[in-house]
């Protein structure tokens, strides 16, 4: 379960993402693109004028909640877990963008006398858009990354080769912050903006660190960044998953799966880690 400080960052930062060159993109080009092409009718029953302010606050709209939608998913399950993180999206920007389109032609419809679209079409479509958006972000290749990389905080970690632990130290420093009973082997240290998710044999705990710090803490483990968002120990793999040359996955013995960027994999050959 993820605490509400946890969603309540990820809320934060996802906001930057309305700043990004990306998004302001998407936004004129959808607009533009609604106002000539005139869907639902539009073309015929508005003038140009009252349809750009028609499209403008439905895409402007759409993105608005697309960025509170993404927050709470992010939150909830993570940018590691894609099928639960889009089908989420899908979900809950359907329930939370669809009733409010329906209200909003509403009072379009009392104004202009423009024909009404059912509440259940609009739901459907609603449903059927979001889902289209949300499975072409992972069909584009890097699109994802883009954003991340605008909405991440922290500055790149670097690709270091990795070092053998300092014998004069037993454990790492960062089992003081963790509950004891999550016991002293980690696994696996995951960068959420401001937070780090810490993931050991028995469980997992967020600490409001970063990540760059928290590594610093493991001087005792041998292990390496795999991606700009995780380090692994490099005792808790226990194999290496592969769907294509460009999505490697290593497998933890507790089951999770870890990303390789393409960056780091020179980094991760050199240690054993792969063939």
């Amino acid at each position: 379960m993820v605490s509400l400080k946890y969603i309540r960052s990820a809320f934060v930062e996802t906001l930057a993402t309305t700043l990004s060159p990306l998004t302001v993109f998407v936004w004129v080009a959808g607009i533009v693109m609604a106002v000539v092409s005139g869907p639902f009718g539009t073309m015929y029953s508005m003038e140009w004028p009252l349809r750009l302010i028609f499209w403008t606050i439905i895409i402007t709209g759409s993105i608005v909640a697309g960025v509170f939608v993404r927050a709470v998913a992010l939150g909830a399950v993570g940018p590691d877990r894609p099928v639960a993180f889009d089908s989420l999206s899908t979900l809950l920007m359907t329930l939370v963008f669809g009733p409010l389109v329906w209200m909003f032609t509403r009072i379009v419809e009392v104004a202009t006398g423009m024909p009404i679209l059912s509440f259940l079409y609009v739901m459907g479509y609603g449903f059927l858009v979001s889902a289209v958006v949300f499975v072409l972000r992972r069909l584009i290749p890097g699109f994802e990354e883009q954003v991340y990389s605008f909405l991440h905080t922290e500055p790149e970690m670097p690709v270091i080769e990795p070092v053998d632990p300092d014998p004069s130290i037993s454990k790492p420093r960062l089992l003081r912050r963790l509950p004891k009973e999550l016991g002293d082997d980690i696994l696996c240290l995951s960068g959420r903006g401001h937070y780090v998710e810490v993931t050991t044999a028995k469980g997992k705990h967020t600490l409001r660190i970063r990540l760059a710090d928290a590594i610093d803490e493991m001087e005792a483990v041998p292990g390496l960044c795999v991606h700009r968002s995780h380090w692994i120990a490099k005792t808790s793999v226990v194999r290496v998953q592969r769907e294509s040359a460009q999505k490697i996955y290593l497998i933890l013995k507790n089951g999770d799966s870890v990303p390789i960027s393409r960056k780091y994999q020179p980094s991760a050959r050199a240690s054993g880690l792969l063939d």
